[in-house]
């Protein structure tokens, strides 16, 4: 059985990361406490939609009670910060999984990592736009599948687990520069409304091609590729 945190500190381990970004909200994210300091030296944490008497017992470096996480971020990019490995755990709307996606591309290190748990929904009732008790990953895979196909400076591919695990590196060093130099500060490429209708918002086509959609990679197989590369 693999974690999301596992999958983080085997990347840590790999590439000899030190330095990590959780993006979540009140009801997801739960990776901040499994990350192993021995690897990460730095762990900071964004969480927004926070009840105003929030609190876990854990250091939050930037919080909102907004669903909106940009001033977070904002805090992060006008310090020109960056980090090995970003993990996204959305409020599961299309805006706000969209939103973070590409905001944490800005504070992505160019040999960096950016993990993103709700990418592989395993049936049509998990995946309502609004909210709904017990599981529930709404329209992060739609913002995903449309983030990875308009953006041309980057790889990915998905894990076969816990309701898929996007992985997604930059290219190259030179496009990551060029890519994030092209922002104005103080600004991202704002994609963040559903209005782009692709094959795959039909359920019954994503379902049938998610494998290929997603570039699907078991965990065994995606390390083996990863080690080889």
């Amino acid at each position: 059985m693999h974690t999301k945190s596992e999958i983080v500190n085997w990347l840590g381990i790999h590439h000899g990361y030190s330095s990590y970004l959780e993006v979540a909200s009140a009801n997801s994210g739960f990776q901040f406490s499994n990350i192993d300091t021995r690897i990460f030296s730095s762990i900071e944490r964004i969480m927004y939609r926070l009840p105003p008497d929030y609190h876990d017992g854990l250091k939050i470096n930037f919080s909102t009670t907004s669903t909106d996480s940009c001033l977070c971020f904002m805090l992060l990019i006008d310090k020109k910060k960056s980090f090995d490995v970003v993990f996204i755990d959305s409020y599961h709307t299309y805006e706000a999984s969209r939103r973070d996606l590409e905001l944490a591309l800005l504070v992505l290190d160019k040999k960096g990592t950016l993990v993103v748990h709700g990418c592989n929904p395993s049936a049509v009732i998990y995946t309502l736009r609004q909210s709904m008790n017990g599981q529930w990953v709404g329209e992060t895979y739609l913002a995903f599948l449309n983030f990875v196909n308009e953006k041309d400076c980057i790889d990915y591919c998905v894990l076969d687990m816990d309701w898929g695990c996007g992985v997604i590196r930059w290219k190259n060093d030179e496009i990551a520069d060029k890519y994030k130099a092209s922002i104005v500060s103080g600004t991202y490429t704002n994609r963040c409304d559903a209005t782009i209708r692709a094959p795959y918002y039909d359920w019954s086509y994503f379902n049938e091609h998610h494998t290929h959609l997603l570039k699907l990679k078991s965990v065994v197989e995606f390390k083996k590729l990863h080690v080889a590369s």
